[in-house]
C-alpha cells in the first residue's frame, strides 16, 4: 500500500482527486494473495518464449485507479456482491473440469438460478474500465454511464461482451488495443481480463459480428434487479482474441 496519497483521475468517472487501491478482480473473488499480472504483450512473450515481464503485487492484483465513490459505492456496494456469487459458482465448475478435462473446443453449459445478470455485466465493464486509462471511459461515455448510473440499461450495438471459463496459471490484462477478425481481417477495438475462473472481453466496433459462444451482451438489456434463471454456453480455456499475434496498442 502506498504511504502517500495517490492523486489522479479516476479511470471510470473521471473525477480528479485521491485515488483508492482497487482490486481487479475484487479481493473477495480469490484476489487477496501475491499475484503476478502480465500485460497483454508480455503474456504473449511468455507464451512464445517462456519469458515475460510482470507486475509483482503482494496483496492481489489491483491499481490506484478509482475514486472512493467508484470503489466503495459503485463497486463494492452495488455490483460486487452479485459478481462474487458468479465467480464462486464458476470456480466450482472449473475445479470439476480440472479433475475431468473436457475435449478441446467443448462448450460448457453453465446453469445459474436466481441471478441478476445486469449487475454482473456492470461489474465486468467496471473492471475493464479500471484496467484502462481515464481517456477510455471519457471516449466511450456510454460505458461510463452504464457503470456510474446503477439503473442505466442498455449499451449501443457497437459494444459486445464475452465470457468464458478459464483454468490457467497466469493472469493477463489487456488495455484497449486493436484486434482483428481472423476470417475477414476487419479490425476492431478490444480490452480483456483473464483471471480464473473467467475470461472477460469487451469488443468495440466489431463489423458484421457473428454469433458465438460466450456472448453475454444481452445482459445489458436487463434492469439491475431483474432476477433470472440463465443457462450460459461458455467456451473453456478459449478467449475471443487470437493468442498468436500482438495487436498494436491504441492511442
Amino acid at each position: 500500500m502506498s504511504s502517500k496519497p495517490v492523486i489522479g483521475t479516476c479511470n471510470i468517472c473521471g473525477a480528479y482527486g485521491s485515488l483508492t487501491f482497487e482490486h481487479v478482480p475484487p479481493r473477495s473473488t480469490f484476489n487477496s494473495n501475491e499475484a503476478r499480472l502480465y500485460p497483454y504483450g508480455e503474456w504473449l512473450l511468455l507464451e512464445n518464449t517462456g519469458r515475460g515481464r510482470y507486475d509483482q503485487q503482494q496483496r492481489g492484483s489491483g491499481y490506484y485507479a478509482l475514486c472512493e465513490t467508484c470503489n466503495t459505492v459503485r463497486g463494492n456496494q452495488w455490483y460486487v456482491p452479485e459478481y462474487r456469487d458468479w465467480v464462486w459458482a464458476g470456480a466450482e465448475i472449473v475445479l470439476a473440469l480440472k479433475e475431468q478435462p473436457p475435449p478441446p473446443d467443448t462448450i460448457i453449459r453453465v446453469p445459474l438460478h436466481g441471478v441478476r445478470p445486469a449487475l454482473f455485466a456492470k461489474q465486468m465493464v467496471m473492471m475493464l474500465l479500471a484496467l484502462n486509462k481515464p481517456e477510455v471511459a471519457a471516449s466511450f461515455l456510454e460505458l461510463q454511464e452504464y457503470v456510474c448510473e446503477r439503473e442505466a440499461v442498455g449499451l449501443p450495438s457497437r459494444f459486445r461482451l464475452f465470457l468464458s471459463l478459464l483454468n490457467v496459471e497466469v493472469a493477463r490484462y489487456g488495455g484497449l488495443y486493436h484486434a482483428f477478425n481472423v476470417f475477414t481481417g476487419a479490425g476492431f477495438g478490444a480490452t480483456d481480463l483473464l483471471y480464473p475462473p473467467f475470461a472477460y472481453t469487451l469488443t468495440i466496433d466489431e463489423e458484421a459480428p457473428e454469433p458465438r459462444a460466450g456472448e453475454i451482451t444481452w445482459f445489458t438489456t436487463l434492469a439491475p434487479d431483474d432476477m433470472r434463471d440463465v443457462e450460459l454456453r461458455l467456451p473453456y480455456n478459449v478467449t475471443v482474441m487470437p493468442p498468436d499475434e500482438l495487436p498494436p496498442a491504441l492511442g
